[in-house]
């Protein structure tokens, strides 16, 4: 299961969506800027995926989207590196050790 933040303000008209097991993009759910009903999903960074761009008639229904795109969509680069770079310093800190209460 994957964990996916959702923070909802204090005035209920705009949401933000994080996944860090996915990726590290901040998503932004806010009022569309045409007065009407409508909502739309933007991203802190580059260019925002052709799935989620669209209007939404309400946050749920942006929400709904949103969370079925990041549980379909793979690890990016950057969490993928992350995840990486962890387990080798783990490795290499328990490598140690073991070297250390070898000697």
């Amino acid at each position: 299961m994957v964990k996916i933040n959702f923070e909802l303000s204090e005035d209920g008209k705009v949401a933000t969506v994080t996944c860090p097991e996915k990726n590290k993009t901040v998503y932004t759910i806010s009022k569309d800027l045409s007065g009407f009903i409508f909502y739309d999903i933007s991203i802190d960074k580059g260019l925002l995926p052709k799935e989620l761009a669209g209007k939404f008639s309400g946050i749920y229904n942006a929400r709904l989207i949103l969370e079925n795109y990041l549980r379909a969509v793979k690890e990016s680069k950057a969490v993928r590196r992350d995840n990486v770079g962890e387990r080798v310093m783990k490795e290499m800190a328990n490598e140690s050790e073991s070297n250390t209460k070898g000697n």
